[in-house]
């Protein structure tokens, strides 16, 4: 397997999906808007994560590691999907992509929601303000100092952990506004499958 990467954004979560089931793989680490004609086949929009299995081309982070943890259920990192933990690990993994991921894309990129230059800071601001209600509701879910489906990590948390890191971009850090946050970072950048790999990743990103 391929998986082209670009350092300390979201396609980081796969890389941690393909370290912890211990998945032979190559990682292609691209620069932000780097031309790869590769890359561009394995995803048409040009986006991380993009997978080349060898027989076909996945995209979309999210459905990358839910197939990856449907061949490997030995990681245990997607509980039974019809158990409470897998409802609530599902929810929360689709809320992290589908939610949390837009409102970052406006934070890095006002000027794609808006054609007024003098607009984009509001529209950040906005996405500020949306970003802190949703990480309210992760802070509330691990308050009790496990994670956000229970006890063990997840899919869910391994993109958690990866947009948290991006709060050196905000005015106000959702690790300083909802102290859970900083405990639960430290609980996903402390398990021995993801320490090295998200440590240096954050360290070089920052």
């Amino acid at each position: 397997m391929k998986l082209y990467h670009i350092p300390g954004t979201c396609s980081l979560a796969v890389e941690a999906m393909l370290q912890i089931a211990n998945i032979p793989h190559d990682t292609v680490s691209l620069a932000l808007f780097e031309e790869n004609a590769e890359h561009r086949d394995a995803s048409q929009l040009g986006k991380v994560p993009a997978l080349d299995t060898g027989d076909q081309s996945l995209v979309e982070g999210a459905a990358i590691n839910l197939w990856l943890s449907a061949r490997h259920p030995e990681s245990g990192m997607m509980p039974d999907l019809a158990s409470d933990e897998g409802a609530q690990a599902l929810r929360w993994l689709i809320f992290g992509y589908a939610t949390i991921h837009p409102a970052w894309s406006r934070v890095f990129m006002p000027s794609r929601f808006i054609n007024d230059p003098d607009q984009e800071s509001a529209v950040k601001s906005i996405a500020e303000a949306d970003l802190h209600k949703y990480f309210g509701l992760v802070a509330d879910q691990v308050r009790d100092g496990g994670f956000v489906a229970g006890p063990e990590l997840t899919l869910a948390d391994l993109y958690l952990g990866v947009c948290l890191h991006w709060e050196v971009h905000l005015a106000e850090k959702l690790t300083e506004a909802y102290p859970e946050l900083a405990s639960y970072l430290s609980r996903v950048k402390a398990d021995p499958r993801l320490a090295t790999l998200y440590g240096d990743e954050f360290a070089s990103a920052a």
